[in-house]
């Protein structure tokens, strides 16, 4: 069977009242395969299921799907005042053979996240983390098989900043309630403003046995309007809101940084991966995306609406003589914006033309 793209489309947010988005954009097991969660209708019931789709060298591609609906159910069956009852936000590390991830909530009325840790091969929950807040974004590694997770703090349910394991117990089907919550009692704290948030980012292996965080390790950013206050507002606002994990964006990962998207200021943190260092770029510059690998960077701009793209000062000479001018200058319409392509900052370093 021959295909020029893929259309897939799930039912499970506009059928589950309580549940949000059941995607990020960390879908594939490895260069092949990718796995996407569904609603599958049999009678009566929904059931929750992963299906997962190989593509072949051919044009063709293969189909196989498990279902997870035990968990689903797990989470969503019980009711209880405090919280808002939801279950979603499916993500996997490529290249890690171990893990498939859920994020949740905890089961009392504490107001934050929950990462459900299941085995690949039973599907079967072998940990869970609680998590001091609201998890909003995940960068994944997948060489070093871990994830950044940032969290946003909410002032009006606040823990300590440290993650808290549980192993499931014998017979936790039966109640989601018997998979405790391990962080201390919340309390409340002066909120400074209720748009404007605090986030920490907690570094977290594919295991989930370990975890740490740094004060380098934080940003502000804004919420969407309308949903300041989080898990405590309307069921139909706090789907859209828990959607963030979904759209993601708040930050990404190169090989030695970190780079956050602080909204406050107006740019970009970027943190070192290897030392416990990190630098703003503010002014005129909205938002900076840096290359994984390469020493390339762009430049999205705060106003006018237009991006622009650089070689970084550490780019050698090879790499200045591939790239000597990346785009030509001229003035381009892209998706309705006005979009500037601007010629790479070349470096006149003397040994460019020594090496």
């Amino acid at each position: 069977m021959s295909f020029d793209k893929l259309n897939l489309k799930s039912e499970y947010l506009s059928n589950q009242v309580h549940a949000a988005a059941n995607l990020t954009k960390w879908l594939w097991v490895d260069n092949n395969t990718f796995i996407i969660p569904v609603i599958l209708v049999d009678g009566s019931r929904d059931i929750l299921k992963l299906v997962y789709i190989t593509l072949f060298p051919n044009k063709t591609f293969s189909t196989s799907i498990r279902s997870v609906d035990h968990i689903k159910n797990l989470v969503l069956k019980e009711e209880n005042a405090g919280y808002v009852n939801w279950f979603g936000n499916f993500f996997t590390i490529p290249f890690a053979k171990d893990y498939f991830y859920f994020v949740t909530h905890c089961p009392h009325p504490h107001r934050h996240s929950r990462l459900l840790i299941l085995a690949k091969s039973t599907l079967s929950i072998v940990r869970y983390l609680d998590l001091p807040g609201n998890l909003i974004d995940v960068a994944i590694d997948w060489k070093s098989k871990e994830f950044f997770a940032a969290l946003h703090i909410n002032r009006h349910a606040q823990h300590e900043p440290q993650i808290n394991s549980g192993v499931p117990p014998p017979g936790y089907l039966t109640s989601y309630k018997k998979l405790k919550c391990h962080l201390s009692a919340a309390w409340t704290s002066k909120e400074t403003s209720l748009a404007l948030r605090d986030h920490i980012i907690f570094k977290i292996p594919s295991s989930g046995l370990s975890y740490s965080t740094h004060p380098c390790y934080t940003f502000k950013l804004f919420l969407p309007p309308g949903f300041e206050y989080g898990t405590t507002a309307q069921s139909l606002r706090v789907r859209h809101y828990l959607n963030s994990t979904a759209r993601g964006g708040s930050m990404h990962l190169t090989k030695d940084f970190l780079i956050a998207h602080d909204e406050k200021l107006i740019g970009s943190k970027v943190i070192s991966r290897q030392h416990h260092f990190h630098y703003n770029i503010s002014g005129k510059i909205s938002k900076v995306f840096y290359h994984p690998t390469l020493p390339i960077s762009l430049a999205v701009y705060h106003e006018p609406k237009s991006f622009a793209m650089f070689l970084e000062n550490w780019a050698n000479s090879a790499d200045r003589k591939k790239y000597p001018t990346m785009f030509p200058h001229g003035n381009y319409k892209y998706k309705g914006l006005d979009v500037t392509y601007y010629e790479q900052a070349r470096s006149r370093e003397s040994d460019s033309d020594n090496e």
